[in-house]
This record gives C-alpha cells, sequence and structure tokens, in this order.
C-alpha cells in the first residue's frame, strides 16, 4: 500500500507544507528537534511543531494569556519518538518528489 492510497491530497499538502516550515523555520539557536510552547504566568503551555503555529495560537488567543505571554522554544532532548517524527516529516516532500519521477 502507498502513502496516496493511505492519504488524501489535503494530507499529502499539509505533510508538504510542514515538512518545509520545519526544514526552514527559527531554531533561535537550538538543536533539533524542538518544539514551541507558550510561556505566562512562568508556566509552559501548549506544544506546537512550528513557530508560526505557537505565534498564531497565541495571537488568536490572546485572551487567554497575560501581556507576557511569549513563545518559547524548547528543544526535544533525549526523545527518540519526536526526533524520528520530525525526521521523517522532515524528509515527506522530498519522498513525493522523487515518487513524481517515476
Amino acid at each position: 500500500m502507498c502513502l496516496k492510497e493511505i492519504l488524501n491530497e489535503e494530507d499529502i499538502e499539509f505533510l508538504k507544507n510542514l515538512a518545509h516550515d520545519l526544514k526552514t523555520q527559527d531554531r533561535r539557536g537550538t538543536s533539533k528537534p524542538v518544539i514551541y510552547q507558550i510561556i505566562d504566568r512562568g508556566e509552559k503551555q501548549g506544544a506546537f511543531l512550528t513557530l508560526q503555529s505557537a505565534e498564531r495560537h497565541l495571537k488568536e488567543n490572546n485572551y487567554n494569556y497575560s501581556e507576557k505571554a511569549h513563545v518559547y522554544v524548547s528543544y526535544g532532548w533525549r526523545n527518540p519518538e519526536l526526533e524520528k517524527l520530525l525526521y521523517i516529516i522532515e524528509k515527506f516532500d522530498m519522498e513525493e518528489k522523487e515518487n513524481e519521477k517515476i
């Protein structure tokens, strides 16, 4: 069974875009893998795969946060599942490009 039998076009496009974002986003000097969280009142809240997603959430839900809330990047140190998942997603668009050539 191939990916196109499991995933619809919308799913595939989402993964391609996420792969691009994961490869090109600012990790703020932190090694891979990273997760973004919102820091508010000294607590980490939420977990986001991309900086864009965390910033969008904070903007759209600002009424739930104090004025000092901000996005924080956290290194997913010693988390082999996260590391493997992000590795797979990041190469997804390359796999699709290779499949299109065949």
